[in-house]
């Protein structure tokens, strides 16, 4: 089962994509989206291995598959890099396969962000030219990224275990869900 598949004559399929990344203006604010043909917790490794100092991490938990709490956990104390490759090394198979959650990395020096979301994308904020010469070093192609539609997200209760392993990891400091969560 995928984390992200399309609907196609009403039957859910794997969606089938490229190596890509985009490069886009929000409200003012430059922003990197990649999608990968197979996961992302590598670049996400990539990414922390670029940049020093202490990290942040935001867990956010929109579709529990078990008792916990929906909402946003943070991380109450900040990780050094090694503490956080471990982290995404351990949890991968949760992170690339299961669409219940997203989880945002901020690096707490410069503030740059990079946030695997539900739809097997990644939003990456701040220096985007260092992301940009690493993924095209990797292979990844620029060009236009959007969300097809129609989609399903898929909860797999085999995946359901990894909420509790992943609140018992930390110490996490729990806020509420977001609108747009």
């Amino acid at each position: 089962m995928a984390k992200f598949s399309i609907l196609i004559d009403g039957k859910e399929t794997t969606y089938m994509t490229k190596n890509v990344f985009e490069i886009e203006l929000v409200e003012g604010i430059s922003r990197g989206i990649v999608r990968s043909k197979s996961g992302l917790s590598s670049i996400i490794i990539d990414w922390i291995n670029v940049h020093d100092g202490h990290f942040g991490i935001l867990y956010v938990l929109a579709v529990p598959g078990t008792g916990i709490k929906p909402g946003r956990y943070q991380v109450s104390n900040p990780c050094n890099k090694s503490e956080v490759i471990h982290f995404i090394k351990k949890y991968k198979d949760y992170f690339e396969n299961d669409a219940r959650h997203s989880i945002w990395f901020i690096n707490l020096e410069t503030r740059d962000q990079i946030i695997y979301d539900k739809h097997e994308l990644l939003y990456i904020y701040g220096n985007l030219d260092k992301v940009k010469i690493l993924l095209e070093k990797k292979g990844f192609k620029e060009s236009r990224i959007s969300i097809p539609e129609p989609h399903v997200h898929s909860y797999n209760p085999k995946y359901d275990i990894f909420e509790d392993k992943i609140m018992n990891y930390w110490d996490w400091k729990w806020l509420p869900l977001e609108k747009d969560d």
